[in-house]
């Protein structure tokens, strides 16, 4: 709960610190240039509500571009959320992930096999796929759906 309200202390640091740094000798660029900018850039009209967020999304970066001019809790909370987006991307990078072919393979093992049994089943005499071996027939066929499966329960 006490995460929650630094939250909103930190949300509301950050809406009443980005006109002033608008306003601040560090930022260069005029805010309402950046927002003709971006109004030329999108196609579609923008409402003011828009226009509004661009600017204060363009206030806010310039003002983390040099975090000594924020206050200690927003330069607080800033680190935090640099230090969980960096855990993020390590986690990230750990994951496994199975090549693209794998998922085509064990479905081609799974059908492989069903419909080596659908054939022996449809067949008079029960002599297809292998004639002359007959119940063996329903045993390579349920051996190849558990190729499938088996290869199913490694994949990530």
């Amino acid at each position: 709960m006490a995460e929650n309200e630094e939250t909103v202390d930190t949300v509301e640091e950050l809406n009443t610190s980005a006109p002033e740094a608008a306003d601040s000798e560090v930022n260069d660029v005029d805010v309402d240039d950046v927002a003709e900018e971006a109004t030329e850039e999108v196609e579609e009209e923008l409402s003011s509500e828009e226009l509004a967020g661009i600017r204060a999304a363009e206030a806010l970066k310039k003002t983390l571009d040099h975090p000594e001019t924020l206050s200690p809790r927003v330069q607080a909370a800033v680190k935090r959320t640099e230090e969980e987006t960096r855990r993020v991307e390590k986690a990230v990078e750990g994951t496994k992930s199975n090549p693209s072919w794998f998922v085509p393979l064990f479905s081609f093992f799974l059908v492989l096999g069903l419909i080596w049994v659908i054939v022996y089943y449809i067949t008079p005499n029960n002599g297809y796929p292998i004639p002359g071996i007959g119940y063996w027939n329903l045993a390579i066929g349920f051996a190849i759906m558990m190729i499938g499966f088996v290869l199913m329960m490694s994949w990530h």
